[in-house]
């Protein structure tokens, strides 16, 4: 076991050891004191800033702790030092994001092979279907759209990540089809049939049958006569 598998046990965490966890660096590795994370790898203040400013907005679940700025500032901010973040609220926030393949995920920190760009068996497209299949998880990602349609948008979308666009950015349409075909769920479309009403071919049937029966009509008029009560 990773040293860094033990932050697992964890069920909440400091916003900043969550902003390391979410780069895939282990926190004991850094000095986070004064507020401050030392030697902090390039693109934390992005993951910080944005776990705080969710943290703020309740889509993150948490407790909120703030600075004392000793009078000198209005500003309220988080410190990110005692703030801390639910670990169950946070998975569910990047599930929201797709951030799936990660060491919060996974029995240890490295990506599923199948979506392991490093992988000698790794296929682009396979992993642009997969990963289109995984943005479409609520009604809200589908918003009014078929699963296919839905696919199409994410996969132009990202068609550059996963080659399905030439050097130029012309996308590659029937490849992009062809992917949200697989990746498409609702496989049977269309409107539903009307179903078919068996009494008047029924009667239709029956009426046919009597008038073979009953001959020619026995009055000048062309009316069959029929004695029988019809009910």
């Amino acid at each position: 076991m990773n040293p860094i598998d033990f932050w697992k046990l964890c069920d909440d965490l400091r916003i900043c050891d969550a902003a390391l966890l979410l780069m895939g660096c282990d926190p004991s590795d850094h000095n986070t004191t004064n507020n401050t994370v030392y030697d902090a790898p390039k693109g934390y203040d992005a993951v910080s800033h944005a776990l705080v400013s969710n943290l703020e907005s309740g889509k993150i679940e948490g407790k909120k702790i703030y600075i004392d700025n000793e009078g000198y500032s209005e500003d309220n901010l988080l410190d990110e030092m005692r703030s801390t973040v639910s670990v169950e609220s946070l998975k569910l926030w990047m599930q929201s994001k797709g951030l799936t393949v990660h060491f919060f995920f996974f029995p240890d920190a490295t990506p599923s092979a199948i979506l392991d760009p490093d992988h000698p068996r790794y296929s682009p497209k396979l992993a642009a279907a997969i990963k289109a299949w995984e943005a479409l998880d609520t009604d809200e990602d589908l918003n009014g759209k078929t699963p296919k349609q839905a696919a199409e948008i994410w996969l132009r979308k990202h068609a550059q990540e996963f080659g399905l666009s030439d050097e130029d950015g012309k996308l590659a349409e029937s490849v992009i089809t062809n992917l949200a075909k697989i990746v498409n769920w609702q496989t049977q479309g269309g409107a539903p049939k009307t179903p078919s009403n068996p009494k008047p071919t029924q009667v239709k049937k029956e009426s046919k049958t009597k008038l073979s029966v009953m001959g020619p009509p026995t009055q000048g008029r062309g009316v069959i006569i029929d004695d029988d009560i019809p009910f």
